[in-house]
């Protein structure tokens, strides 16, 4: 198996890492936080925290007495959960009780038991089924109403329904689209400030394809350090573990030691790999940095246009994956590089690779501590480290060596 081949394997497997994590009848104190894989909260089992999850689906069947959050996962609750329930590109589906509010980017909402809150989405279709105690909130597509709302329902543009056994204690109004009500329905008032023929929403919603893509692209960017979105979910190793990240002193510190772990394991199978990329870094920097910036740019459009496509969707997941062992090979490289710049400026005399990347892992870490000052140094890890994986073709050619 070839070198890079492996590395992709890896990343693929660590993406796979799985399931239930928690021991039924247990009570468990603090939050629980999995940086890739499912989680699964038995019944019989109580969080007295939240718990957050990584490119993975979170199930509650339990008591969660804090916030539940999924980062490119679905969330089920068929238990209880005491905060928020929120996801990131993935839906949220609710047969147990939330006490908050449920909120989700880039998904679906279903509602079988109770929301003591709010329910809110920008984009993905929201059913109630059960009932929800506060207000319903949509950017687009549709609401489904069978069930009951004791608040208004607010659609910016799509179709909202009304079931024949649907109540609305409060309004309805819905900016661009339009309103179905079964004959039976409760409602407090209906309002549709620009009214929309089926066909007309219809194609309206297939416009948002690309608009999509977009809205969910700070998601995506959550995987780079220091690009800290809307403060949601874990991010590529979580925004709840510092380094480049915000977060408690002790997750800041959880974060350096997992981002150390990993560089060191990327340093360990593919040294050679990590040497080319370092020296591409040091030899070749304006190369490097035109494509990093050239990534950058090309990564939004591109991926719009894949998205508005349908069929090329899929390309969008194999370009997360081949950026992100882009950025991991590179990160360690970088990591690397500077550690090495320090000691030897500071006449530290540390020798050992692996201690020069932790000292370059501690010190990136900290300055991504810092208001602003953490976001520029997420960028320019992210243009450093993709431009020169990918300019050395993911460490295999050598600077220079395209010359000879």
């Amino acid at each position: 198996m070839k070198p890079l081949t492996k590395l992709v394997v890896f990343v693929l497997l660590m993406a796979l890492v799985s399931t239930p994590v928690l021991a039924q009848g247990r009570v468990i104190d603090g939050d629980i936080r999995k940086a890739v894989g499912d989680v699964e909260v038995p019944a019989g089992t109580t969080v007295n925290g939240s718990v957050i999850v990584n490119m993975g689906d979170l199930r509650v069947f339990g008591v969660v007495k804090g916030d539940v959050t999924a980062n490119m996962g679905r969330v089920t609750v068929d238990g209880t959960v005491g905060g928020d329930v929120e996801a990131d590109m993935g839906g949220v589906t609710v047969s147990g009780d939330v006490a908050g509010n449920v909120r989700t980017h880039m998904g679906e909402v279903i509602v079988r038991g109770k929301v003591r809150g709010n329910v809110d989405t920008d984009v993905g279709t929201v059913s109630i089924l059960g009932s929800v105690l506060g207000d319903v909130t949509a950017e687009a597509d549709r609401i489904q109403i069978s069930g009951r709302v004791e608040g208004n329902v607010h659609l910016a543009q799509g179709i909202v329904e009304l079931g024949p056994e649907s109540v609305v204690g409060g309004r309805v109004l819905v900016e661009r689209g339009m309103v179905r009500t079964a004959p039976g329905a409760k409602v407090g008032s209906v309002e549709v400030l620009e009214e929309l023929s089926e066909g007309e929403v219809e194609r309206l919603l297939e416009g948002q394809g690309t608009l999509r893509l977009f809205a969910g692209l700070d998601t995506v960017f959550d995987f780079i350090p220091g690009f800290d979105g809307r403060h949601r979910g874990m991010g590529f190793m979580g925004h709840h573990m510092g380094g480049y990240w915000y977060g408690g002193t002790t997750a800041s510190i959880l974060g350096i030691i997992v981002l150390f772990a990993l560089n060191v394991l990327v340093f360990t199978l593919f040294p050679e790999h990590v040497r080319t990329v370092r020296a591409a870094i040091e030899e070749k920097t304006g190369a490097v940095v035109l494509w990093g910036v050239l990534v950058a740019i090309l990564a939004v459009p591109l991926a719009g246009f894949l998205a508005f496509t349908v069929i090329g969707i899929p390309l969008i997941w194999l370009g997360v994956v081949v950026f992100g062992v882009a950025w991991l090979l590179g990160n360690a490289a970088l990591t690397w590089l500077v550690g090495h710049r320090v000691s030897d400026a500071a006449s530290a005399r540390v020798e050992n690779p692996l201690g020069q990347i932790a000292l370059g892992v501690a010190l990136l870490g900290i300055l991504g501590l810092v208001p602003w000052v953490g976001f520029l140094v997420g960028l320019g890890v992210f243009v450093l480290a993709v431009g020169a994986s990918l300019s050395t073709r993911f460490g295999t050619l050598r600077p220079g060596s395209e010359d000879e």
